[in-house]
């Protein structure tokens, strides 16, 4: 019997992940020093560790706020919130499992249709890419120039992202006059787009945040390293922050587990830190996230199932 294409992705994302959690499980076994290392970090850190990670969420929330009311504008600010919490706790359990509970609450809750979800999640992603890879250049560029370091993979890979996304937001795709159901679904993808990025300054605006979020985000990463004593210029950091951040869209294991510690060990001689610093950092950050995703998460999706159930009760009224 022959697998369908959508169960050989699951099959070999589940293959990935068993693989690098067994990874996972022999290094912490082999390096049971970290568990003592991560029992000395101090409350507060902690504590401030939790309110980067809350102020993250609420930006990201603020700039898919932004995005989707160009298409339903009925979108509470509440639901957004929420929405983003609950992406960012489902993502950790299944690879794009944030971006289908998210899709499927708001066409059953607002009437947003798939074809303009996935509209607003390109232009999310979009702009994140280009942004994001322009900042990483820079960094990169200031530690050459303080330390001689560079990765021309890395290098040309983040040019790569940045030429293509600025093809993507010059360029003005027209909708098709074939009226099958395929082109159909294609023109309400490239209606919804230019409904997001068709004004110049509100794509200036959506870069402007979304460079916001990769600031906050390095400075999350910086005050974790400086917390387990590891010193990191906040130029590194910011390169480590965007490669995370971009490698989020296109997951193949819960979270990037693995495959994002694998392409920092790559550019570990970059960013000045040894690969047992990275993975230790990594560690910590993973566990911050998790802890503060479970319970702002789960939070949310009760409230949002509540808020559901109290729709579904009025219409039937």
């Amino acid at each position: 019997m022959q697998l369908s294409k959508k169960r050989k992705s699951n099959l070999i994302s589940f293959i990935l992940t068993a693989i690098v959690i067994f990874a996972l499980i022999k290094y912490l076994y082999e390096n049971q020093g970290i568990f003592e290392s991560l029992s000395k970090i101090n409350v507060s850190s902690l504590f401030l560790l939790g309110v980067l990670y809350l102020v993250y969420i609420l930006t990201l929330s603020f700039l898919n706020q932004r995005i989707f009311r160009k298409l339903a504008p009925n979108i509470s600010t509440k639901s957004i919130i929420f929405l983003q919490f609950v992406n960012n706790l489902v993502n950790k359990i299944l690879p794009k499992g944030g971006v289908a509970f998210r899709a499927t609450y708001l066409k059953k809750h607002y009437q947003l249709s798939y074809s303009f979800f996935l509209a607003s999640f390109a232009s999310l992603m979009i702009v994140t890419f280009a942004s994001q890879s322009l900042v990483s250049l820079f960094a990169m560029l200031i530690i050459f120039l303080k330390t001689g370091l560079y990765n021309l993979f890395i290098i040309l890979a983040f040019v790569s992202i940045l030429a293509g996304s600025i093809t993507v937001i010059i360029i003005k795709p027209r909708p098709s006059k074939n009226r099958n159901w395929l082109f159909n679904y294609i023109n309400k993808l490239i209606e919804g787009w230019k409904t997001i990025v068709g004004n110049t300054s509100d794509l200036l605006v959506f870069i402007l945040i979304s460079v916001a979020i990769l600031l906050i985000d390095s400075l999350n990463m910086y005050v974790i390293f400086r917390t387990i004593k590891t010193p990191i210029s906040y130029s590194s950091s910011l390169v480590l922050s965007s490669i995370s951040l971009i490698m989020s869209y296109i997951n193949i294991t819960p979270d990037g587990l693995g495959v994002r510690e694998g392409v920092y060990l790559y550019i570990s001689s970059l960013v000045g830190l040894s690969e047992e610093q990275l993975l230790f950092g990594s560690l910590v950050q993973r566990t911050v996230s998790l802890v503060m995703a479970c319970l702002f998460g789960g939070l949310s999706y009760i409230f949002l199932t509540k808020a559901r159930r109290k729709t579904l009760e009025n219409q039937s009224s």
